[in-house]
C-alpha cells in the first residue's frame, strides 16, 4: 500500500527479503514501484515520516514490460536503461516482476543445455 511508511517498508519487508523492487498496487490496479534505490534517496531519520507513495515512481513515469515483449528485447532495454527489475503490466493489472539475473540465468540455462 501507498499508505505504507518508509520505515515500515525497510524492517518489515526489505529486511525479510532478497528483493530490491516492490510494486505499489490498490484495488488490484498498479500505482507505481518503489526501489532500494528510491528508499536511499530519502534521509533516514524522514522513514518513520514518509510512505511508499512520497517516494515510488509514480506508475505512468516507470518503465514497464508486457508478457508479450521478447526476453532479448527486455534485457536490452535493462541494459540501456540501467534497471535490474520492471514490472510486467497489462491494462494497468501487475502480472509480476522480471528481474535481469533471472533472465540471464535463463539465457545461459538454454545455451548450457543447447536449446
Amino acid at each position: 500500500s501507498g499508505r505504507l511508511t518508509l520505515d515500515k517498508l525497510v524492517n518489515d519487508y526489505i529486511l525479510y527479503t532478497t528483493r530490491r523492487c516492490f510494486p505499489v498496487v490498490e484495488n488490484e490496479q498498479v500505482k507505481g514501484i518503489i526501489t532500494l534505490h528510491n528508499v536511499k534517496d530519502v534521509p533516514r531519520y524522514l522513514w518513520p515520516n514518509k510512505t511508499v507513495e512520497d517516494a515510488m515512481m509514480p506508475f505512468d513515469r516507470m518503465k514497464k514490460v508486457k508478457s508479450t515483449d521478447g526476453l532479448y528485447d527486455v534485457l536490452e532495454m535493462m541494459a540501456s536503461e540501467d534497471i535490474n527489475q520492471l514490472p510486467v503490466v497489462e491494462d494497468s493489472r501487475l502480472l509480476g516482476i522480471v528481474a535481469r539475473d533471472n533472465i540471464l540465468a535463463f539465457i545461459h540455462n538454454r545455451a548450457e543445455l543447447g536449446v
